[in-house]
């Protein structure tokens, strides 16, 4: 489980108890099955939703107030960038490559996998007061913009792999 799905679940379980809050997931993956049944088993089916693949997240970040990323391996973590760059705080572990970009407490915070209660601690402390979720806010939109190119790469890469794919289709067949 390297996106530690089961740990959102139970991040977002002891955020929900106080602030009222959806969780959107983006992404399938072998442990969707398991989440699924551990929501409705908890009564949140009404507080998750379980979104699937999407090949643009854009849309998604312009309503987000908080990304939250508990993998415990991690290439550079773009997901988490461009959730930055959209004016999205994060909550993330401290694999791969974000603490590169996520400065503790300024755009973000970051844990050591597995770190639950730190990991609520820190986002309902960004989700409860506005003024602290503003400031969060615009230090991700600014430090994000320190990583443009690494954001124009990844725009890039996922052109270039849709058309290698396309490719493959057309002559696969």
């Amino acid at each position: 489980p390297v996106k530690r799905i089961m740990d959102v679940l139970a991040v977002f379980d002891r955020i929900q108890r106080n602030i009222d809050s959806t969780l959107l997931l983006v992404g399938d993956g072998p442990d969707r099955s398991e989440a699924e049944t551990w929501v409705r088993r908890n009564g949140l089916g009404g507080k998750v939703r379980f979104l699937g693949k999407l090949d643009d997240i854009v849309p998604l970040l312009s309503i987000a107030d908080l990304m939250l990323m508990p993998s415990n391996v991690e290439s550079f973590g773009l997901a988490a960038l461009e959730a930055m760059a959209c004016g999205v705080p994060v909550v993330v572990t401290d694999a791969g490559g974000f603490p590169e970009f996520v400065r503790q407490g300024i755009d973000g915070y970051l844990h050591d996998h597995g770190d639950i209660e730190g990991m609520s601690r820190s986002a309902s402390s960004i989700l409860k007061d506005d003024a602290v979720w503003q400031r969060f806010s615009d230090a991700a939109v600014n430090q994000a913009g320190r990583f443009e190119t690494a954001l124009k790469v990844q725009e890039y890469e996922v052109f270039y792999r849709r058309l290698i794919d396309e490719a493959r289709e057309r002559t696969a067949q």
